[in-house]
């Protein structure tokens, strides 16, 4: 596919905003983000869907944009979805919003939905064809925020040539959806430990003794998520978040089942039907049985004579 102009895809009556941001638009933090909501609201009541655009400019610091092609550069231009903000946190990966809050904490908390999103070819220096604009976003009070794009400086840039757009619509749809649905999940979990450990009259929970921490749980149930990719510890096959058939929901087991604590090193995800089925069977037991079930089944000759 050829690269077309900006010229191509604006309106008479478009207006540009232009923010400083790490990087280019991926499909890994498809949102428009800002430090607190009120900054996200405002910017929403004043963009218009279908006729405005945001265009990313790489920062100079490069702890922050990494690319050196990427630094004081034009990066991509966007169009959002100035509906009500959404937390971050909700929009992205689990584990690449709790890998940016431990880098930069809480900073990004809020964002408006990316609906497309084109690349300028080449990344051009942001200076050549808004210098004014560029110049403005290194003011305090603009920090963070979107910045009107002066009018005079409207044709250089619609003279940009784009790569192709990506589309983010979906895919906001499917990481919100995944981590609501992870959440859902794991929440579910947590309370099922709390009450195997009243059932069995046992304080400790998790890698702290002294008191039950539900947060810690939870996280030790996210770890375990991440470090088996999602995948059941017992059959090595993929944990659905919303199946319909109940045999597939996930389940917490212990791995030692003698062991009645939910640390670190006994806890791991399965399905129920796993769960269920292993019981207090040995490891190689389960083995033995998932190799016999997995094995093609030797056909019968029905029409062969006794």
């Amino acid at each position: 596919m050829s690269n077309l102009k900006f010229a191509e895809i604006v309106s008479p009556d478009t207006k540009l905003f232009a923010k400083s941001e790490f990087g280019p638009v991926h499909t890994g933090w498809p949102g428009l983000s800002f430090s607190h909501h009120k900054i996200a609201t405002d910017f929403a009541a004043i963009y218009q869907q279908d006729r405005d655009f945001v265009i990313y400019v790489g920062t100079g610091d490069p702890e922050k944009t990494e690319a050196l092609e990427h630094r004081r550069a034009l990066l991509s231009i966007a169009t959002i979805e100035p509906s009500s903000p959404i937390r971050t946190r909700e929009m992205v990966a689990v584990e690449t919003w709790e890998r940016v809050v431990q880098k930069w904490g809480e900073r990004w908390e809020w964002s408006l939905p990316i609906i497309t999103s084109y690349d300028v070819t080449g990344f051009p220096q942001a200076r050549s064809p808004m210098p004014l604009t560029y110049r403005s976003l290194g003011n305090l009070p603009s920090l963070g925020r979107c910045v009107p794009v002066q009018e005079s400086e409207y044709q250089a840039l619609y003279a940009l040539d784009l790569d192709p757009p990506l589309h983010l619509r979906g895919r906001i749809q499917t990481a919100m959806d995944h981590n609501a649905a992870l959440r859902v999940e794991l929440t579910r979990l947590v309370n099922l430990i709390k009450a195997d450990v009243a059932k069995a009259g046992t304080p400790r929970v998790g890698v702290n003794p002294p008191r039950y921490n539900d947060g810690e749980i939870y996280v030790v149930l996210m770890e375990r998520w991440r470090e088996q990719h999602g995948m059941c510890d017992l059959c090595e096959r993929p944990i659905p978040l919303k199946p319909k058939n109940k045999l597939l929901q996930m389940s917490r087991d212990r791995t030692a089942s003698q062991n009645k604590t939910y640390d670190w090193e006994n806890t791991r995800l399965t399905h129920l039907a796993c769960n269920l089925g292993k019981s207090d069977a040995t490891i190689e037991q389960w083995h033995d049985y998932l190799s016999l079930v997995r094995e093609e089944p030797t056909p019968v000759n029905i029409g062969a004579k006794q």
